[in-house]
Protein backbone atom coordinates (compact mmCIF):
# COMPACT_ATOMS: atom_id res chain seq x y z
CA UNK A 1 0.00 0.00 0.00
CA UNK A 2 1.14 3.56 -0.72
CA UNK A 3 1.39 6.16 1.52
CA UNK A 4 -0.05 9.61 0.87
CA UNK A 5 2.75 11.62 -0.79
CA UNK A 6 3.00 15.79 -1.55
CA UNK A 7 0.35 16.52 -3.54
CA UNK A 8 -0.76 20.18 -5.35
CA UNK A 9 -3.95 21.08 -5.98
CA UNK A 10 -5.63 18.75 -3.49
CA UNK A 11 -5.89 15.61 -1.44
CA UNK A 12 -7.97 13.43 -3.91
CA UNK A 13 -5.60 10.76 -4.36
CA UNK A 14 -4.93 10.08 -0.49
CA UNK A 15 -7.84 8.43 -0.54
CA UNK A 16 -6.83 5.51 -2.67
CA UNK A 17 -4.96 2.19 -0.44
CA UNK A 18 -2.41 2.39 -3.57
CA UNK A 19 -0.74 6.23 -5.02
CA UNK A 20 -0.70 6.61 -8.82
CA UNK A 21 3.11 7.06 -8.83
CA UNK A 22 3.53 3.62 -7.52
CA UNK A 23 1.26 2.44 -10.14
CA UNK A 24 3.40 4.44 -12.65
CA UNK A 25 6.73 3.03 -10.84
CA UNK A 26 5.12 -0.64 -10.75
CA UNK A 27 4.39 -0.41 -14.50
CA UNK A 28 7.33 1.40 -15.97
CA UNK A 29 9.94 0.20 -13.56
CA UNK A 30 13.46 2.16 -14.06
CA UNK A 31 11.88 4.62 -17.04
CA UNK A 32 9.36 5.45 -14.91
CA UNK A 33 11.66 9.25 -14.75
CA UNK A 34 10.71 9.41 -18.09
CA UNK A 35 6.83 9.92 -17.34
CA UNK A 36 7.50 12.39 -14.55
CA UNK A 37 9.75 14.58 -16.82
CA UNK A 38 7.51 14.70 -19.75
CA UNK A 39 4.37 15.18 -17.16
CA UNK A 40 6.28 18.26 -15.61
CA UNK A 41 7.17 20.07 -19.19
CA UNK A 42 3.18 19.57 -19.93
CA UNK A 43 2.70 21.59 -16.51
CA UNK A 44 5.09 24.31 -18.08
CA UNK A 45 4.01 24.31 -21.24
CA UNK A 46 0.26 25.10 -20.44
CA UNK A 47 0.55 27.35 -16.92
CA UNK A 48 0.40 30.81 -18.92
CA UNK A 49 -3.06 29.80 -20.38
CA UNK A 50 -4.27 27.15 -17.73
CA UNK A 51 -3.80 26.62 -14.27
CA UNK A 52 -1.03 29.50 -13.60
CA UNK A 53 1.22 29.51 -10.33
CA UNK A 54 -0.13 25.69 -9.72
CA UNK A 55 0.26 24.57 -12.99
CA UNK A 56 4.31 25.81 -12.32
CA UNK A 57 4.18 24.23 -8.62
CA UNK A 58 2.82 20.71 -10.26
CA UNK A 59 5.78 20.98 -12.82
CA UNK A 60 8.17 21.54 -9.91
CA UNK A 61 6.86 18.68 -8.01
CA UNK A 62 7.49 16.33 -11.47
CA UNK A 63 10.86 17.55 -11.87
CA UNK A 64 11.45 16.38 -8.15
CA UNK A 65 10.22 13.28 -9.02
CA UNK A 66 12.30 13.14 -12.09
CA UNK A 67 15.07 13.62 -10.39
CA UNK A 68 14.46 11.27 -7.56
CA UNK A 69 13.86 8.50 -9.88
CA UNK A 70 16.83 9.38 -12.84
CA UNK A 71 19.62 9.76 -10.03
CA UNK A 72 18.29 7.62 -7.06
CA UNK A 73 22.03 7.83 -6.18
CA UNK A 74 22.60 11.45 -6.71
CA UNK A 75 24.90 10.69 -9.46
CA UNK A 76 26.08 14.13 -10.50
CA UNK A 77 27.62 15.93 -13.46
CA UNK A 78 31.62 16.68 -13.41
CA UNK A 79 30.15 20.67 -12.68
CA UNK A 80 28.00 19.01 -9.32
CA UNK A 81 25.49 19.59 -10.91
CA UNK A 82 22.69 17.00 -11.45
CA UNK A 83 20.43 17.48 -14.47
CA UNK A 84 19.58 15.58 -17.75
CA UNK A 85 18.47 17.44 -21.58
CA UNK A 86 16.65 15.70 -24.46
CA UNK A 87 18.74 15.20 -27.44
CA UNK A 88 16.85 16.29 -30.73
CA UNK A 89 16.85 13.23 -32.40
CA UNK A 90 14.62 10.15 -30.78
CA UNK A 91 13.84 11.57 -27.08
CA UNK A 92 16.21 10.15 -25.16
CA UNK A 93 18.26 11.71 -22.41
CA UNK A 94 22.19 12.69 -22.39
CA UNK A 95 24.19 14.26 -19.42
CA UNK A 96 24.73 17.92 -19.82
CA UNK A 97 27.97 17.17 -19.45
CA UNK A 98 28.27 15.58 -22.88
CA UNK A 99 29.17 16.64 -25.83
CA UNK A 100 26.73 16.78 -28.23
CA UNK A 101 27.30 15.60 -31.90
CA UNK A 102 26.96 17.78 -35.00
CA UNK A 103 24.96 16.31 -37.92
Amino acid sequence: MGSPRKQIGGTHYNKHAIQPFDIIDQMLGEDSWKFFWATGLKYMMRFEDKGGLEDLQKAMHYIEETIKRRYPDGAETSSGEVRAVPTSDNGTFRSHAEPQDRV
